[in-house]
């Protein structure tokens, strides 16, 4: 309160300590970031917290070690589909933070489509040496989501948003020359 200094409610932890947050989104009672370059250990990927769920339920999602790119949180679709892009898997592929678990799926490379308060994956695709390095831009066309995003490669792509890559996971909508 502003008044006196008390706190109205008790803190709730979101991310762990050490961990290197991109900026924050505010949807709906829920709050995104990203996290990136496994600063404190922390896993790379989004992370969501409910504010109006009891208990202030956190989700998130894990790239398996590559960065989630972007300087803003992740974007929104207007399906309420929450979009996030990687960049390339890092060489020592963080294996510190996963020693003694199963292997991770690996989301390198990759624009990921994920539920909105589950934060699972719905839908992705990978594009091997590609390195994405700019957060999805979604526009609607004729009832459709569609995402524009840029890579290392100096292309931009063109993603269908309900089919992020096609059955195969690889097939963007289309790739510009090389700017």
């Amino acid at each position: 309160y502003v008044s006196n200094g008390a706190e109205m409610e008790p803190p709730v932890p979101f991310l762990p300590p050490g961990a290197r947050p991109s900026a924050l989104l505010a949807v709906d009672g829920l709050v995104y970031t990203t996290t990136s370059n496994g600063c404190g250990n922390v896993p790379n990927g989004v992370w969501a917290i409910d504010l109006l769920a009891p208990g202030r339920t956190v989700a998130k999602f894990e790239t398996g070690g590559a960065s989630v790119v972007g300087a803003n949180a992740p974007t929104f679709g207007t399906s309420g589909i929450v979009y996030a892009a990687t960049g390339a898997q890092p060489a020592d592929a963080r294996s510190w933070l996963t020693a003694g678990k199963p292997a991770p799926t690996r989301y390198a490379n990759s624009v990921v489509g994920l539920d909105r308060v589950s934060l699972e994956v719905k839908d992705w695709i990978t594009l091997d040496d590609t390195g994405f390095n700019t957060a999805p831009v979604v526009f609607r066309h004729k009832g459709k989501d569609y995402l524009a995003v840029t890579g290392n490669d100096h292309r931009l792509y063109l993603l269908d948003g309900g089919a992020l890559g096609g059955a195969d996971h690889k097939t963007p909508l289309f790739v510009s020359q090389r700017a």
